[in-house]
């Protein structure tokens, strides 16, 4: 069973498949949860979401990501790897495709993850850190029952045992 990591309000979203950034690479399970982690610290500030964030001539999501990397060193992410996170979300919730997963593995996934996650808006693949990125979760995954695991935001360790084709 895949939990949905955060509760999200259905929203719309989809539209026409972007552009792959150039030198693309989806983001590991690691650098995955250290986004997460981002996006509650931006939502316990009360700016995850904020229309604030999409005011381009302030830049304030990436002084927010700045000061964040500030105070916690390990945060291996920046600005740089916006786009890719726009674009892994856009695959996860509306491709065709994930890189580390099959179609059947992706679909499987999907299955296990709240409607309002799957009909979220994704932002367009632009590098900017507006509203709509501030509230784009990666999905945790968890086996519960007897022997149960918590997978976190390695949702290709989740699915990749059950060897689906």
């Amino acid at each position: 069973m895949i939990k949905f990591y955060i509760p999200d309000s259905i929203g719309g979203g989809g539209g026409e498949k972007p552009q792959q950034p150039e030198n693309y690479k989806p983001l590991n399970p690691v650098e995955r949860q250290q986004w997460n982690n981002f996006l509650d610290y931006l939502d316990k500030r009360g700016v995850g979401g904020s229309k604030d964030l999409d005011k381009r001539d302030q830049s304030l999501g990436l002084q927010y990501m700045k000061g964040y990397k500030k105070d916690n060193p390990d945060f291996s992410l920046d600005e740089k790897d916006i786009p890719r996170i726009q674009y892994d979300q856009y695959l996860l919730r509306k491709g065709d495709s994930y890189p580390t997963l099959n179609s059947s593995e992706l679909q499987y996934v999907r299955k296990g993850l709240n409607p309002a996650y799957m009909a979220r808006e994704v932002s367009p693949i632009d590098g900017w850190m507006g509203s709509i990125t501030s509230k784009l979760y990666y999905p945790t995954a968890k086996r519960v029952g007897t022997g149960g695991k918590d997978y976190g935001t390695d949702f290709e360790g989740f699915v990749k045992p059950l060897g689906l084709k």
